[in-house]
């Protein structure tokens, strides 16, 4: 990169809301900040001023003299974005250029790629504690991870292309876990518990389980099943299905893919520790 590798150029991008830039308030990021460009001047002034660095760029050429670009936009104005970074004068070669909580990956840019930039995204994960998930090509990784590291931030660095895992890494701990614990509550409730109780009890119950896992991994759920034996399970599926049959269909669904998702993962377990 043609700036001292001590201090890249930064310049930012930004047609979403600013606090979807606030991680240039942190000040080791703040130190490398230079041209901010805005849906308009005005709204570049507004950025800089709010962040408190940075100088409002004149245009997207403005950029030229930047190493590292930051895009922070809505995913819908990102195509628009990237029809004025094509058609400013800027040399893309030996630039890096990454997305930050766009909702997109870095193959959004590939017609930047194709002029010889490196590209990455960040993705900051909704957690009490956040984390910051980079992908992209090693040289724009290797930048964006060193931004962070200076911040002090924690940071996951996937596969290039991987966030629609993590998306569903994101569903299957988050929401998807949701109906669960509704199906738990109703449970509860045709056992006669009322709704304040068995809310507290179900979200009780999940915790006690989180805490197996964390502890036990795999194995908390072979003593689990261990515990519900095929005759015990056949009285829950005859009660369900006498107080809500779709409840019923739902615990059988659910029931047979995880069987069959832990008994592959089991085997495949077994079959690794065979081979070495």
């Amino acid at each position: 990169m043609r700036a001292n590798r001590k201090s890249p150029l930064v310049g930012l991008v930004n047609a979403g809301p600013v606090g979807k830039a606030s991680i240039f308030r942190l000040g080791s990021i703040q130190a490398h900040l230079g041209p901010v460009l805005g849906p308009n001047p005005r709204v570049g002034t507004r950025i800089v001023n709010q962040l408190g660095a940075g100088q409002p760029a004149g245009g997207a050429a403005d950029l030229n003299r930047c190493d590292l670009i930051v895009i922070s936009a809505r995913a819908a104005r990102l195509p628009g974005i990237l029809a004025e970074l094509d058609n400013a004068s800027i040399r893309w070669t030996g630039k890096v250029v990454v997305l930050y909580d766009c909702g997109k990956d870095s193959r959004a840019l590939r017609s930047l790629a194709d002029q010889g930039a490196s590209t990455a995204s960040i993705a900051r994960l909704a957690l009490d504690e956040p984390w910051f998930v980079v992908e992209g090509d090693r040289l724009a990784v290797r930048l964006s991870r060193r931004l962070l590291d200076e911040a002090r931030l924690p940071v996951i660095v996937v596969d290039p292309s991987a966030h629609p895992l993590l998306s569903a890494a994101g569903m299957l701990a988050g929401a998807l876990s949701m109906p669960l614990l509704r199906a738990s509550e109703a449970c509860l409730r045709h056992a006669g518990v009322d709704a304040a109780r068995g809310g507290s009890l179900a979200l009780a119950m999940s915790r006690e389980a989180l805490r197996a896992y964390r502890k036990a991994g795999r194995r908390a759920w072979t003593a689990a099943l261990a515990a519900s034996q095929e005759d015990s399970l056949a009285e829950v599926h005859k009660a369900l299905d006498s107080f809500d049959p779709r409840l019923e269909q739902f615990f059988r669904v659910v029931m047979g893919a995880a069987r069959r998702l832990m008994a592959e993962e089991t085997r495949a377990w077994a079959a690794n520790s065979t081979a070495s």
